[in-house]
Formats: structure tokens, C-alpha cells, sequence
């Protein structure tokens, strides 16, 4: 057995290995402590908790409005919490929307075992709507970040309480991202290591990541209405993704792309125009 044969085979092991170890860690992320909050704008609220349509118990804030207009239910990132999307608060709570703002399961402070990088976060958003719903009879709208804009397409195909959908920068399906995180590799390495941490993410979650696919579904949201976002310079999820999503989706469905803008950065990049274009989409989307 040559030396080159030894060294090809122990790379092999080590990459696998290494693969392994990614898609665990993934999986289990170390959980980021839930920080700002709607008291620091000067908002009202309350710390509240539901259980997802699985059980699994989440934690929450539910921001009141004045005189509503409606729900905005908050869907951050992946691996963040309800902190992360909190900035949006201050300009929904002026426009008199009350906001539900949740951790997905194993992230922030809510419960679970296991991460599913949205594959098992639909019942988590679907959760949060019945929650919503006893709390108010206002129409409901999901505006979801990354991994939580993904799953807000995914909720709003199986719950037609969700009247509205905003989805900034979501993966068209989820089995694409194991090769983007390693798409500095070789295709003759990146093809397979990609494969086989969706067939151990999929072993470890309970099902195929193919299935985690906005893509597949998002056509039968319509008539309901979507407003995808995304940023032209988004390296971790390309804006190719929103365009086929849009390609896919029906005539109520609306693309705005941010040039100069990365990932989850285009309330950061442009505030007053994502504020304007949210705010417009929903009045003239949400029945009052």
C-alpha cells in the first residue's frame, strides 16, 4: 500500500470527520443570550411563552400596539435570537402593529433538543401564530430574517392565518447550504462532503433537507402576498435565491434587491427605504 494511497485515504477520514463535526455543531449551536430588548426604544412589554405545534415550549415578547392594525410576527436568524430582529420593532410599534417576537427552539431561551435549521422550525412559527391569534383578531403577517424568512414561506403555505409574508434574504431550499459553507473545497471534494452532511443532518433531524424548501412551496401561498428581500451582495445565501423564489411564486409577489447590501444588512444599509417599503406593503396587504 503506497504512501500517496495512505495520505489520499487519512485526508478522506479527516474531512469526513471534520464534516461530521459541522453538522453536529450546527445542529447544537451554543446559544447567544437574549440582550437588547424593546424596553431599551422605550416599548412596552411582555415576556411571555407558548408551546410550538410540537410542544416545544418558546420563550417571547409580545409588544402591544395602541391602536392595531395588525400582527407582525418576528422570525429571526439562524444561530441568533429575538435580539437580532428587534431593531425592527421601534418603526412597527409606531405604526400601530402589535409585534410577537420569538426564539426558535434550542436558540435564545426557549426549549429543545435540536436545531433544524428550519426544518423543524415550521412548527415553532406555527406556534407563534396560534399564539397570536388568541391575543388579538388582527390579521397576521410573518417577517422572517435568513433561516426565520425561510420558514415564514414555509409556515404561510401550511397556515392561511398568515395573510402576508415578508421574507428577507431566505434560502430556496436548505440541502443547498451544506455545499455553500464549504465552497472553498474542490467540486470533486465539495460535491460529496456536501452530500453526506445532508444525509447526516437529515439522519439527525428526521428528514430530508431537499423537503426544507421554500422553493417547493411558496406557489401555493398565493393569492396571499410576499415581499422578498435581498441584499445583491449577500455571500452566504445569494440573492439567486429570491429570484427563483420569485420565479416561482405568484403575481402578488414582489422582489426588492439592495445594491451594496450583504446578508440579513438591508435595514442596516437603507433604513428609511426598508421601513417605507415594509410599512407600505403591509397597509396595503393586511385587511383591517
Amino acid at each position: 500500500m503506497g504512501i500517496g494511497f495512505l495520505v489520499l485515504l487519512a485526508s478522506g477520514v479527516i474531512l469526513v470527520a471534520l464534516s461530521t463535526l459541522f453538522v453536529y455543531t450546527s445542529l447544537h449551536p451554543a446559544r447567544i443570550p437574549v440582550q437588547r430588548t424593546p424596553a431599551e426604544d422605550g416599548i412596552a412589554f411582555e415576556n411571555v411563552s407558548f408551546p410550538a405545534r410540537d410542544g416545544v415550549m418558546l420563550e417571547a415578547w409580545w409588544i402591544p400596539a395602541g391602536e392595531p392594525r395588525g400582527t407582525v410576527i418576528l422570525c429571526h436568524g439562524y444561530p441568533m435570537n429575538r435580539s437580532d430582529i428587534a431593531p425592527l420593532i421601534p418603526f412597527l410599534h409606531k405604526a400601530q402593529y402589535h409585534c410577537l417576537a420569538f426564539d426558535f427552539r434550542t436558540l435564545g431561551h426557549s426549549e429543545g433538543r435540536i436545531c433544524g435549521v428550519g426544518a423543524l422550525e415550521t412548527a415553532d412559527l406555527l406556534g407563534a401564530t396560534d399564539y397570536a391569534r388568541n391575543r388579538s383578531d388582527k390579521p397576521i403577517a410573518a417577517l422572517g430574517y435568513s433561516m426565520g424568512a425561510s420558514v415564514a414561506v414555509m409556515a404561510a403555505a401550511l397556515e392561511p392565518a398568515i395573510q402576508a409574508v415578508i421574507a428577507d434574504s431566505p434560502y430556496a431550499s436548505l440541502d443547498r447550504m451544506a455545499e455553500r459553507r464549504v465552497r472553498f473545497l474542490p467540486r470533486t471534494l465539495r460535491v460529496p462532503l456536501a452530500a453526506y452532511a445532508n444525509w447526516l443532518g437529515g439522519r439527525l433531524v428526521g428528514c430530508n433537507p431537499a423537503d426544507t424548501s421554500p422553493l417547493k412551496v411558496i406557489g401555493s401561498i398565493a393569492p396571499r402576498p410576499i415581499l422578498l428581500i435581498h441584499g445583491e451582495d449577500d455571500r452566504l445565501i445569494p440573492s439567486s435565491d429570491s429570484r427563483e423564489l420569485l420565479a416561482a411564486a405568484g403575481v402578488s409577489t414582489e422582489l426588492w434587491l439592495v445594491p451594496g447590501c450583504r446578508h440579513v444588512q438591508a435595514h442596516n444599509v437603507d433604513p428609511e427605504g426598508y421601513e417605507r417599503r415594509v410599512l407600505k406593503f403591509l397597509a396595503t396587504t393586511l385587511p383591517e
